[in-house]
């Protein structure tokens, strides 16, 4: 049904009405087996692909000049959230060839070379530990049904669940040094006129589930680190996971005091072109660019939420 409708949108009609922003997140030519399961991953020949397409039908600019401006209508931006190596390493010269800007929103924790957390649950669920996990939080009192999904729910403290991760993975002498594929220092990163570094937080965390203190020093300790940095530099927030209940009151009073032009969430919608403060981004599949924009201009005309 949504293929169908979708070729009712003429470009130009949803150029007058939306404006694109685009999340990725790895970029592995063949993924690494721990990853197989929970990893959203466009090979660097699939984003080539809809950069192409992207550019022949919208102006792409810096997220933050996007934010900036006042009329948005034929305006795209490209993002990349959690910060994976291969980022650079496969598509540094996509972007310079195109002369297109990409902002990548980086878990600064990485630079202290500490695994992310959401790479150790895919570790678990590929390595078939799903089930023993899930039995080692029930004698802790925490109840889950699918680890991927549940583990990041507000409901559940996000560094407590990780501190059991931790537990967990030392106790079944399993060792994910080797496995980082973040960023683990500043000198990975490449300093180009095309790319820009944001925050992405610290850790990581559900916003939604920490107290103002924990989120304070999670928001307030990734934007030193970024604001550090010799390169181009964000001063947007990406939310992690990017949900309406991924973030509450405290995370925008965080981000409003720590002086944020703007906040970057992952529902998959496209966004008005008068949006200001918040912003949507679109996460395409294996598919044309396009066409999946398209089905998501009827998406965000009927279920879009203004915050």
């Amino acid at each position: 049904m949504k293929k169908i409708l979708s070729k009712f949108v003429d470009t130009r009609l949803l150029k007058f009405f939306f404006s694109p922003i685009i999340l990725y997140h790895s970029s592995f030519k063949t993924i690494p087996t721990e990853f197989k399961i929970g990893l959203h991953n466009l090979t660097p020949e699939l984003i080539e692909e809809q950069i192409y397409y992207l550019k022949k039908n919208f102006n792409i600019v810096s997220i933050d000049e996007y934010f900036k401006a006042k009329n948005k209508k034929g305006l795209a931006s490209i993002t990349f959230d959690d910060g994976y190596k291969n980022v650079i390493e496969n598509n540094k010269n996509i972007f310079i060839k195109f002369k297109i800007p990409v902002t990548i929103f980086i878990v600064t924790s990485s630079f202290e070379k500490k695994i992310f957390w959401r790479d150790k649950i895919r570790f678990i669920i590929n390595n078939n530990l799903e089930e023993k996990f899930k039995n080692y939080l029930t004698k802790q009192g925490i109840f889950i049904d699918n680890l991927y999904r549940d583990s990041k729910r507000k409901k559940y403290n996000s560094i407590s669940i990780e501190n059991s991760i931790d537990k967990f993975l030392i106790k079944n002498n399993f060792h994910l040094e080797f496995n980082n594929h973040q960023f683990t220092s500043t000198d990975q990163l490449f300093d180009s006129e095309y790319f820009f570094y944001g925050s992405h937080s610290h850790n990581h965390y559900v916003m939604s589930s920490l107290s103002y203190e924990e989120q304070f020093e999670e928001i307030q300790k990734s934007k030193k680190i970024i604001q550090q940095l010799n390169l181009n530099k964000s001063n947007l927030f990406s939310i992690p996971f990017g949900g309406t209940n991924d973030f509450d009151k405290y995370t925008i009073l965080i981000l409003k005091k720590l002086n944020y032009d703007g906040v970057l969430l992952s529902r998959n919608f496209l966004n008005p072109s008068n949006s200001n403060f918040f912003a949507d981004r679109l996460m395409p599949g294996d598919n044309d660019i396009i066409e999946t924009i398209k089905i998501n201009f009827f998406k965000t005309i009927l279920k879009r939420k203004v915050i």
